[in-house]
């Protein structure tokens, strides 16, 4: 999974389900909705801008 279907994944989470997945304290401010969209966000902009996870080296048995 790249960083862009992650954020497409996170996005169609509600902001309960996201809250209690991450163990947030849910609250009735709008704490949990504002770190989703940052975090949404951060993945959307490393997919644009091309940042990939470096592919593990490859060892003597390979």
């Amino acid at each position: 999974m790249d960083a862009k279907e992650m954020a497409d994944k996170l996005e169609a989470l509600d902001v309960d389900a996201f809250a209690s997945l991450l163990q947030l304290d849910y609250t009735h401010d709008d704490g949990p909705s504002r770190a989703k969209k940052l975090i949404i966000d951060a993945l959307r902009f490393a997919s644009q801008h091309g940042f990939r996870e470096p592919r593990p080296s490859l060892d003597e048995a390979d």
